[in-house]
This record gives C-alpha cells, structure tokens and sequence, in this order.
C-alpha cells in the first residue's frame, strides 16, 4: 500500500462497507470512522519503513483494524520516521505520537517492544491504561492522563495493540460493538 488520497478513500470505503453490513447505527458508524481517520493519520510515518497492509475484520461485533508495515531499514532512513514526527509542527495526539514511538522502538529493536516487561513482543493501550490506574488511582493531572482523556483512541477504542512478529509490525485498533437487543 502507498500512502496517496485513493488509499486513503479505500480504507475509509471499507470501514463504511463493514459499518453498513453489521447494520450499525450513526454513532457506531462514527465512531469506526473516527477511529480509521485515527490509523489513516499515522500512515504517512509508518509507511516511510516499507509497505504496508491494511484490513478491517469484524467478528460478532468485535471490530479490528489491522495495519501491517514490514519495516526495512536502509542506510537513508537510520534516521526514524517518527523521530522526525517527534521533531515537526504536525498536529498529531499525544497518543498517536506515542503509538507511533512504540512501533518506532519495535522496528528498530527487532521484535521486542517497550514496555515494563522485558522481552515483550506485543504493546496494548488497555495494558498501559491499567498500569497507569495502579501507579496513580486519583487520575492526578499527569501528562500520561492528561494525553490519555484528550485521545480519541483511548477515548473510542476498547484497545489498541502493537504486535511484532517475524519483523513485521502490526497495529490493531479494536473496537467492540455490543449487539442490538
């Protein structure tokens, strides 16, 4: 996949062909939407390793995006995309930049990603919420708070996951729909 405006146009027609076959109302709709606007932002970074997959899966309204990037690292791009993410005026989250870091790190270490485990093949924003609950239950004004209640993916997605497997770097974004009554 390169990264143009039909790329673009296809992932967002495929989120709305899925949101229509599962029959989802207008703020599911929206909130698939926003959350593929979410992924597509971080595309331009993430393909500067390599090409890249994207599909959208939903099974008994759990709904998963999957982007997959096989980084290769060549004497011109040493220097990381999201190091230059982290150094330019784009207008990015904070969370994004910080999914972005993470799969920096992965691309750069091989298969193991940043987290308080060692060795750990796999990131989720569900993890890293939970850690932060237990090292600060009052929710006291932090950055890591603060980035996390002005996300949108933390704030729609019931998780998102960073995988590295075999030198590939996946990035999930996991929705989950209850069904109708």
């Amino acid at each position: 996949m390169n990264m143009h405006e039909g790329t673009v146009k296809v992932i967002l027609n495929e989120c709305d062909r899925m949101s229509k076959q599962a029959a989802l109302d207008e703020k599911q709709e929206m909130h698939i939407r926003l959350l593929a606007e979410e992924m597509i932002s971080m595309l331009p970074h993430l393909m500067e390793y390599g090409s890249g997959k994207f599909w959208i899966n939903n099974d008994d309204g759990v709904f998963e995006m999957h982007l997959s990037v096989a980084p290769r690292l060549t004497a011109s791009n040493k220097t990381s995309p999201i190091a230059k993410v982290m150094n330019s005026d784009i207008s990015m989250k904070s969370m994004v930049r910080r999914i972005c870091g993470i799969i920096d790190k992965a691309a750069s270490r091989g298969s193991e990603l940043p987290d308080e485990d060692a060795n750990r093949t796999s990131w989720s924003l569900g993890s890293y919420i939970a850690r932060l609950k237990q090292q600060d239950p009052d929710k006291s004004k932090s950055d890591e708070w603060d980035e996390l209640e002005h996300s949108i993916l933390a704030n729609i997605a019931d998780d998102v996951i960073v995988k590295n497997v075999e030198n590939t770097i996946e990035l999930i974004l996991i929705k989950i729909i209850p069904a109708k009554a």
